[in-house]
C-alpha cells in the first residue's frame, strides 16, 4: 500500500477534490494528461494471481489503457511513460502526487476514422518472456572435466569428457537474470536467498524464458513477483493479518446493509465521518482453510518431499529450479514457504468500489455486510478519472484442488524423480535420475506386470502377462542376461525347450546336465532324464554290444507287466533273476497329517543258483504311482508271541506267495467295536476322526485295533484316550488285578505315529475292571493327533 496519511486518504471519498492523470514520455518530451484524455477512459489493470486456487509466483505484467487526442503526429509505439495520479483542491492547488506505474505503448491504434488514438500498454514484465538460454548457460561455468568410459550402442567402450559446473545462490540468480532483462530492481533480503542453485536445464530454442526463471525464484520465495509503482521488481508476500484500508477503519456495527442487499455501504468507523465505499460485493460462504504443507514435486505425478501435513497441501510442481536436489535439501527450503504462506486465510469475493489509487495488489481489505469478508487484493481494476472506480477479486477453493501441471517443454539433465500412479487401471512407479541418465520402471494392470531399467540408452525389461492366442508368457530382453546360482539353476517346461544363438551355444561345465525332468530329444519317442535313464520305443542295434557296468546289486533290466497295484514285475539283476509281487496295500495318515498309501511287497531272487525271497513295506502320497521303500525285512519268515511268550502265529513268505499261519485255535473274525456291551468311552477331551478308517477286530489270536485320536497328547508320558469293558476277552489269557492297580496286558507288534511329527505308541492296559487304550508319544512337544494301527497278539486260557 501506498504511505499515506489518514489525512491523504480522505481526499479519495470527501468533496472537493479532482483527479487528473499525467502520462510523461521522457523520449518524445511529451505529456499527456487530462485536456486531452477522454473523459474517464484510463484502466490500470494489476494482478499477482489470476488463477482458480491462490498461486506463488505472480509476474503477470500490469496493463495501462487510455484514449487520447492530438498526438496523431507522434508515434508511441514501444515508447515508455510515467503514470501518476494528481490530486487537486477546488483553488486548483496540487495537494498530492500517488505514482501509478511504468509501462511502454504496445498498441497505439486509429479509432475508426477519427482523430484520436487507443492505447495499450505494459509493465517490463511483459518482455520479460525471452529466450534467456544464453545468459543461463553462461551462469554456470564449466568449472572442470573428468574422463569417464562408457559403453556404447554397439558394445564399444568409448571415454567421454564429464563437465563439471559452477553454482550460485538463488538472489544471485535473481539480481543477475533482471540485469540480463533490464530490469531495475529493489534490494530486498528474501527467504531462501542462499539455497544454492545448480545447473539442471540444458534449454532449448524458447523453452527457457525469463518470465519462467522468474516465477520459479518468487515461488521459492514464498511469494509474487511484480513490478512496483516506480517501475522497479520486487516480490511480495501475503501479510497474515490486517484490514482495508488500515487498522483504525473497521467498520462499526451500525454499517450492517439493510436486508443484505447490495446497496453502497460505507466502511468508515461511524456515519459522522467521511468514508471509503463500496457498491457491491459478491462473496463465497467459506473462507479458505489454512494451508497445512508443502509438497515438493519435479512433475505432477511425482511423490516428492513433504512437510508440514497433507490435510490441506500447497504443491510446487515442475520447479527446474529444485531439480536434482535431495529430499533432505529440498526439507528446509519447503519448511520457510511454510512459514511464509501458512497462515494465509480469506474470503474470495469481489467487490467494486469508489477507486482507492493507494491501495496495491498483495493489500489486505475488509467488507462488512451481513458476514464479515476479508480478503487479499490478487487482481484489481482502476477505471475513470474523476469518477474513479475499482474491483477487487480473490479466487479460492475452500480446499485447495492442486490440479498442477507442468506443461514446459525444457530439456532437464539433472533431476531426481519418484512418480506413483494409480488408478482403477493399475499401478505405475517409476524413479529416474536425469543426471545420471538412468531410470526404473514397475507397471501392473489386471494381465500383466512389467519390469524395466533403462542406463544411458540401454533398456532392460521383465514382463508378466497374457496373450490371447499364445496363453500366459514371461519375457526378458537385455544387452546381456546372466543366470547365476550357488547350487542348481533349473529350467523346466512342459512342453518344448527352444534355444537359438546366431553364434551358436557353448556349454563349459565339468558335470552336464539339462533338466530334473524328462527331456525329449529329437523325437517324441525319445527321452533322457537326469539319472541317465533313457526311454524309447524301440531300440535296434546293428553289428554292435550292450555292456552294462555297475557297482551295485540294483536291476539292470526290468520288465512290468500289468498296472497299479496289480503290477508284477520281473528282472535281471548282476547275481541273477529276480520276481516280485504286492501282497497287500493299505491306507493310512501320516506323520504330516497327509493320506498315504502303504503296501508290502514279497520279492524273490534266484541268486546263484539259490532262491532268496524278501518282504518290503513301501508308501507313496496321494495319486502318485512312485512307490519308495520305507522298510525292509531281510527274513521272509516272522514269529508272533503273546505276552507269556508263546507263539501265537507266524508270517511266512514262499517264492511265489506270502501268508499267516496260526497256531492257535481259529477264530472266525469278530468286530467288537460292534458289541453294544462293550461300553466304549472316549477319554475326555479325546475324539475319533470319523474320516479315518477304524477297526477293532479279533481274528486267530490277534486284535487289530486302527484308529485316529484327536486332542491334545502330551509328549514323554502315558495317557489314557478310551476304555471299555474286557468281556470280549472272556476265555483269553487275560485276568484283571485289584480295583486300583494298573496293569500293562499288551503291546503292539507295529508302532503308530502322531501330529507332532514323533513316534507314538500304543498299548492296552487292565485298570480295575476296565481295558484302557493308553498312547505314549516320543519327542518333546505335544501333539493334537494320534494314529493307531497296531496288532496285539492273545492266547487262551487253559482249557478252553
Amino acid at each position: 500500500m501506498i504511505d499515506l496519511t489518514d489525512e491523504q486518504k480522505k481526499v479519495f471519498y470527501e468533496a472537493g477534490y479532482f483527479f487528473d492523470y499525467r502520462m510523461l514520455f521522457p523520449d518524445l518530451d511529451l505529456t499527456i494528461d487530462t485536456d486531452t484524455l477522454h473523459s474517464e477512459s484510463v484502466t490500470i489493470k494489476e494482478s499477482i494471481c489470476d488463477n482458480e486456487d491462490l498461486t506463488l509466483g505472480g509476474c503477470i505484467a500490469f496493463s495501462c489503457e487510455f484514449e487520447v487526442s492530438e498526438i496523431i503526429q507522434h508515434d508511441l509505439s514501444k515508447r515508455s511513460f510515467d503514470v501518476t495520479l494528481e490530486v487537486h483542491d477546488e483553488a486548483g492547488n496540487t495537494i498530492l502526487e500517488i505514482p501509478m506505474g511504468c509501462y511502454k505503448v504496445y498498441s497505439a491504434e486509429m479509432v475508426d476514422d477519427k482523430d484520436y488514438k487507443k492505447i495499450v500498454a505494459y509493465d517490463a514484465l511483459y518482455d520479460a518472456s525471452a529466450d534467456v538460454s544464453d545468459w543461463y548457460e553462461g551462469l554456470f561455468p564449466v568449472i572442470s572435466l573428468n574422463a569417464v568410459t562408457k559403453t556404447d550402442d554397439n558394445g564399444t567402450e568409448i571415454t567421454v569428457l564429464e563437465k563439471n559446473y559452477g553454482t550460485t545462490t538463488l538472489k544471485a540468480m535473481r539480481e543477475s537474470l533482471l540485469q540480463h532483462l533490464g530490469i531495475p530492481y529493489e534490494e530486498q533480503s528474501l527467504i531462501n536467498d542462499d539455497m544454492i542453485v545448480s545447473k539442471s536445464l540444458q534449454p532449448s530454442g524458447d523453452n527457457c524464458t525469463g518470465l519462467m526463471m522468474l516465477k520459479w525464484m518468487c515461488e521459492i520465495h514464498g511469494g509474487f513477483g511484480r513490478m512496483n509503482r516506480n517501475g522497479r521488481f520486487e516480490v511480495t508476500t501475503l501479510q497474515s493479518s490486517g484490514l482495508y484500508p488500515d487498522e483504525d477503519r473497521y467498520p462499526d456495527v451500525d454499517l450492517y446493509p439493510e436486508n443484505g442487499n447490495t446497496s453502497s455501504v460505507a466502511l468508515g468507523v461511524s456515519d459522522e465521518e467521511p468514508r471509503a465505499e463500496y457498491i457491491t460485493a459478491k462473496f463465497e460462504e467459506y473462507m479458505t482453510k489454512y494451508i497445512t504443507g508443502i509438497n515438493v514435486r519435479t512433475e505432477d505425478d511425482d511423490v516428492g518431499c513433504t512437510v508440514g501435513t497433507t490435510e490441506n497441501p500447497y504443491i510446487i510442481s515442475g520447479n527446474a529450479l529444485l531439480f536434482g536436489k535431495t529430499a533432505a535439501e529440498l526439507k528446509p527450503i519447503a519448511e520457510n514457504i511454510l512459514n511464509v504462506i501458512k497462515d494465509i486465510i480469506y474470503r474470495p469475493n469481489t467487490t467494486e468500489l469508489i477507486g482507492l489509487p493507494y491501495v496495491e495488489v498483495g493489500d489486505v481489505y475488509s467488507v462488512e455486510k451481513e458476514d464479515v469478508v476479508e480478503s487479499y487484493v490478487l487482481s484489481r481494476t482502476l477505471s475513470g478519472i474523476q469518477l474513479l472506480r475499482d474491483t477487487y477479486e480473490a479466487k479460492g477453493s475452500e480446499t485447495r484442488s492442486n490440479n498442477v501441471s507442468d506443461s514446459s517443454e525444457l530439456i532437464r539433465t539433472k533431476a531426481k524423480i519418484l512418480k506413483i500412479q494409480k488408478d482403477i487401471d493399475g499401478v505405475r512407479i517409476e524413479m529416474s535420475d536425469l543426471e545420471e541418465e538412468t531410470s526404473s520402471q514397475y507397471e501392473q494392470t489386471n494381465n500383466k506386470i512389467v519390469l524395466k531399467v533403462t542406463d544411458k540408452g540401454n533398456l532392460v525389461q521383465v514382463s508378466l502377462g497374457s496373450d490371447p492366442e499364445k496363453g500366459t508368457e514371461f519375457k526378458v530382453g537385455a544387452n546381456n542376461i546372466e543366470l547365476s546360482a550357488d547350487e542348481v539353476i533349473e529350467l523346466l517346461s512342459g512342453g518344448t525347450i527352444n534355444l537359438s544363438a546366431g553364434n551358436g551355444i557353448t556349454i563349459e561345465a565339468p558335470n552336464f546336465q539339462l533338466s530334473k525332468e524328462i527331456i525329449k530329444i529329437l523325437t517324441k519317442n525319445f527321452t533322457l532324464d537326469e539319472e541317465g535313464n533313457v526311454t524309447a520305443a524301440n531300440i535296434t542295434i546293428t553289428g554292435g554290444s550292450i555292456k552294462i557296468v555297475s557297482d551295485s546289486n540294483e536291476p539292470l533290466i526290468e520288465m512290468q507287466y500289468g498296472t497299479g497295484d496289480n503290477m508284477v514285475t520281473a528282472g535281471l539283476s548282476p547275481e541273477g533273476v529276480y520276481y516280485t509281487n504286492v501282497t497287500d496295500t493299505w491306507e493310512e495318515r501320516s506323520t504330516s497329517g497327509l493320506m498315504t498309501k502303504y503296501r508290502t511287497a514279497v520279492s524273490t531272487e534266484h541268486k546263484n543258483g539259490t532262491w532268496q525271497t524278501n518282504m518290503i513295506k513301501q508308501h507313496t502320497f496321494g495319486d502318485a504311482q512312485d512307490w519308495e521303500t520305507i522298510e525292509e525285512y531281510p527274513a521272509a519268515e516272522i514269529a508272533y508271541h503273546a505276552v507269556s511268550g508263546k507263539e501265537i502265529n507266524r508270517f511266512y513268505s514262499a517264492q511265489v506267495s506270502s501268508y499267516f499261519a496260526s497256531t492257535a485255535p481259529f477264530f472266525d473274525a469278530v468286530d467288537l467295536w460292534k458289541i453294544d456291551t462293550i461300553n466304549w468311552v472316549m477319554a475326555n477331551g479325546f475324539t475319533i476322526n470319523d474320516a479315518y478308517t477304524s477297526c477293532f477286530k479279533l481274528a486267530d489270536g490277534v486284535v487289530h485295533l486302527a484308529m485316529d485320536v484327536r486332542g491334545t497328547i502330551p509328549a514323554g508320558k502315558w495317557t489314557t484316550v478310551a476304555m471299555f469293558l474286557p468281556d470280549v476277552f472272556a476265555g483269553f489269557n487275560i485276568a484283571p488285578v485289584t480295583m486300583n492297580a494298573k496293569q500293562t496286558v499288551m503291546y503292539p507288534i507295529l508302532t503308530s505315529q502322531s501330529g507332532a511329527g514323533a513316534q507314538a505308541v500304543a498299548r492296552l492296559t487292565l485298570i480295575g475292571p476296565e481295558v484302557g487304550i493308553e498312547i505314549y508319544q516320543y519327542g518333546t512337544a505335544a501333539a493334537e493327533w494320534a494314529q493307531i494301527t497296531m496288532d496285539y497278539c492273545v492266547e487262551l486260557k487253559e482249557g478252553d
